[in-house]
């Protein structure tokens, strides 16, 4: 296939929303043996429409600094991107580093959408607002990016009909292909956002049978607020990569919760787990592994929730609540009957200096408790001893006091 074949191959397969599909066609098109910025930056609005932010953030910083001495256009693109990416990612010093790096070097340029794009991240509305319609209003070169920004700030404020109105004139009359596409996604968020799910699946089916993750994905949220878990089931995808994706973590993590409604703990445990691989931060990673324990823990899988308990002590070493999750898997391993189990929970637990000395002998009384029900008379008795060397040390401790 010739290079003017491939690229008009390469545009009918981004019109029609076939990312996936048009990856070979980047690279084979824009991936030449001496990469230029022109080549970098479209090989990285790719990887960010597939979602690799981690790959379009290194092609962006390599389209910046091979055009940074003769192409404005391509550099500045770049910059804007990398800022947006940051964004998307929640690192707001980092985009406002490369909007200072900008000015720097072009102090009287408009810098398109990027500081109302800030200005949004940061939560103040009224400055974005006024950058995005002041852009409209000049007919800036990015007024219709400020367009599409201007009404996914309608969104966040609530105006949901207002939004619509706005992407919808978006898909008909925006420039660029690509931003047409993104209308229409942000639509179908819109309409999701505003609970009009029976208007978002008809406007997302025509799309959903394609190669497009990022509308499927969104069909698949509409399942979720509509509660149709057998939808969820029959389409999800299986995913040979994980990348931490927010948008992706909360989906999977509320088809877990409407899974534990419905009762069917097997899928909410492998809802959470999808979760799991696509969180983008330790806080929902912790968050997330409480809620798989007390999934399994309700389901009656002790074992399961005590594997749980040891991977999150694993990933999490310092957690404040590592004694407390110990015992609680304990427990639940004693009440199942795994008594043997148990006692190897209580231990870490009596043994790690760390724990609180109330942490300490709440562990060693249980294990005695367990030894004692499971015919271990001479484990109790040695748990026994423990709980009354502890009792000795707490003593000579309110004396000292």
């Amino acid at each position: 296939m010739s290079r003017s074949a491939r690229r008009f191959y390469l545009i009918a397969l981004l019109t029609a929303g076939q990312l996936l599909a048009a990856m070979p066609a980047y690279a084979s098109l824009w991936n030449p043996g001496e990469p230029s910025g022109t080549s970098e930056l479209r090989r990285g609005d790719a990887a960010m429409q597939l979602g690799n932010f981690e790959l379009a953030r290194q092609l962006y910083q390599q389209a910046r600094e091979l055009s940074a001495d003769d192409d404005f256009a391509v550099w500045s693109s770049a910059l804007f991107r990398l800022g947006s990416l940051e964004l998307a990612v929640g690192n707001i010093e980092a985009a406002k580093a490369c909007l200072q790096q900008f000015r720097d070097r072009y102090p009287a340029r408009s810098a398109g959408t990027l500081p109302g794009e800030i200005k949004f991240s940061e939560g103040d509305y009224p400055a974005a607002e006024q950058l995005f319609t002041e852009l409209i209003a000049k007919r800036d070169p990015a007024q219709d990016e400020a367009r599409f920004n201007l009404a996914k700030l309608r969104r966040r404020q609530g105006r949901y009909d207002e939004a619509l109105v706005m992407f919808g004139e978006l898909e008909q009359q925006a420039r660029h292909p690509w931003l047409a596409r993104k209308a229409l996604y942000e639509r179908a968020v819109t309409l999701i956002a505003a609970m009009r799910l029976d208007e978002a699946r008809t406007l997302l089916e025509p799309y959903v049978g394609g190669t497009d993750r990022n509308i499927a994905d969104l069909r698949l949220l509409c399942a979720v607020k509509g509660g149709e878990l057998d939808y969820l089931k029959q389409h999800q995808a299986e995913e040979e990569t994980y990348r931490p994706d927010a948008f992706l973590a909360s989906l999977w993590s509320d088809a877990a919760a409407l899974s534990s409604e419905q009762g069917d703990f097997d899928f909410a445990v492998n809802c959470l787990r999808r979760a799991y691989r696509h969180s983008p931060s330790d806080e929902v990673r912790g968050e997330l592994f409480h809620r798989l324990f007390a999934v399994q823990s309700r389901s009656g899988r002790a074992q399961d929730a005590a594997d749980t308990v040891l991977e999150y002590v694993r990933v999490f070493p310092a957690a404040p609540d590592r004694a407390v999750m110990l015992l609680q898997a304990a427990r639940l391993l004693s009440n199942s009957g795994s008594s043997e189990s148990a006692l190897t929970f209580f231990r870490r637990v009596i043994d790690d200096p760390d724990n609180l000395l109330i942490e300490r002998y709440a562990a060693a009384r249980d294990a005695a408790l367990t030894a004692e029900a499971a015919k271990l008379p001479q484990a109790a008795a040695g748990f026994y001893d423990e709980l009354i060397s502890m009792a000795e040390l707490t003593e000579q401790r309110r004396e000292a006091v």
